[in-house]
């Protein structure tokens, strides 16, 4: 299953979108950090109005599915809104036929937007010289170091590796008959050293009718000829742009998708493979990657909410519980409260007998033992009192 957009696939993606925005008015409106290294930008599509534009590790394009904004904006969300809110893109393009995309932006002064979308990803605001303002994160390499107040750089490219959409049919033999290539599998020198992947490299070999592992050496010059061939047939349709964009499903159910697809490709045209097609590949993009994306996003944002909701749920439960004991010792302290006032006289009676007691000096102990005496002759007052502990007079009283 494919996880990032190719080189050829970011080619027709950057190019789809500049045409969109040909009018170079798209308008940018607030940036969302959704995720650890994703980014939605809301943007004004003019004749369409609101729409996101999604930078995310391996891909790009204008969705139309969902993403919740978090509750509090990321420092680098910030930093673009300030920066960016209120501009307005006036080119979308690819940088020397590499995983980076470049969104040029205008506002009181120009900016450049660049997304690298390979490996863990990475988006870098930089001004009009490419000097960085803010990024998504901080990274450093053996030759190469991304960080505010520092100049971009773009990733090293291997001397070995040529940009495909420009090698002329000398350069495609050369790189061919090269010390370091010849006696490697021809789908190896295609996808390396003449850049087209190793997708394409096997699309090729396949039109071609060609086993993969074959060796350059062991080719003949109508092989070579008809590699070559349908290499260029590859870029021009690449550089024509004519599209055929679908997603590509293994089975006969839309449920496996394996890839997004600009074009038509053999590779897929057996019965294991059902194809969805789309009016245009940022339409296919944006499917292929967001919707089990978008599914899993709204599944996570779901879940803290019924974990929050469990919890206040709790809380509640706890609260009404309390309530209820309280409810309950109200009822007990006012039928104390009413049996006391019933028997208020009886009370002060007692209290008034005990308190004379010990001002004479007799004992708690002393007192209790001659109410214990009382209680046996049977004065009424004596029966109630239960306990006395210094100040504190235990009466038992019924209703």
């Amino acid at each position: 299953m494919k996880n990032q957009l190719t080189s050829f696939d970011i080619h027709i993606l950057a190019d789809e979108l500049n045409k969109l925005n040909e009018a170079r008015n798209i308008r940018i409106d607030k940036t969302y950090q959704v995720a650890e290294k994703e980014l939605k930008i809301k943007i004004n599509l003019p004749g369409e109005g609101s729409r996101d534009l999604v930078i995310a590790p391996g891909y790009f394009c204008i969705s139309a599915y969902p993403r919740p904004a978090p509750e509090k904006a990321s420092s680098f969300a910030m930093q673009m809104r300030k920066n960016l809110k209120g501009g307005f893109v006036r080119e979308i393009r690819q940088h020397d036929f590499d995983r980076i995309v470049e969104f040029v932006i205008e506002k009181n002064n120009k900016f450049i937007l660049i997304a690298e979308l390979f490996g863990t990803g990475n988006v870098v605001l930089c001004d009009e010289n490419k000097k960085i303002i803010g990024l998504l994160e901080w990274q450093r390499w053996k030759d190469r170091k991304l960080g505010v107040n520092q100049v971009y750089e773009y990733p090293p490219k291997p001397a070995d590796i040529s940009n495909p959409m420009d090698i002329s049919k000398e350069l495609f033999i050369e790189i061919l008959e090269g010390r370091e290539t010849r006696d490697k599998n021809i789908a190896s020198v295609l996808a390396k050293n003449i850049g087209v992947g190793g997708f394409y490299a096997e699309e090729i070999c396949l039109l071609s009718g060609i086993d993969k592992s074959k060796k350059y050496s062991g080719l003949s010059e109508n092989e070579i000829q008809l590699i070559f061939e349908n290499f260029k047939k590859l870029i021009e349709n690449f550089k024509g742009k004519k599209t055929e964009p679908s997603i590509v499903y293994k089975g006969e159910e839309h449920e496996n998708p394996v890839d997004v697809a600009p074009f038509k490709f053999k590779t897929y045209s057996g019965s294991g493979f059902q194809t969805k097609k789309f009016k245009s590949f940022n339409d296919a993009v944006d499917e292929y990657f967001s919707k089990s994306e978008s599914e899993e996003m709204s599944s996570v944002v779901e879940k803290k909410f019924l974990e929050k909701l469990k919890k206040l749920e709790e809380r509640a439960e706890k609260q009404k519980q309390a309530v209820e004991k309280l409810k309950n010792k109200e009822e007990d302290c006012k039928q104390i409260g009413e049996l006391i006032y019933k028997n208020f006289q009886l009370i002060e009676k007692i209290k008034i007998i005990i308190r004379n007691a010990q001002k004479q000096g007799v004992s708690d102990k002393e007192i209790m033992r001659k109410i214990k005496e009382a209680q046996e002759q049977g004065m009424e007052e004596a029966k109630y009192i239960r306990d006395l502990k210094h100040n504190e007079l235990e009466v038992e009283i019924e209703d």
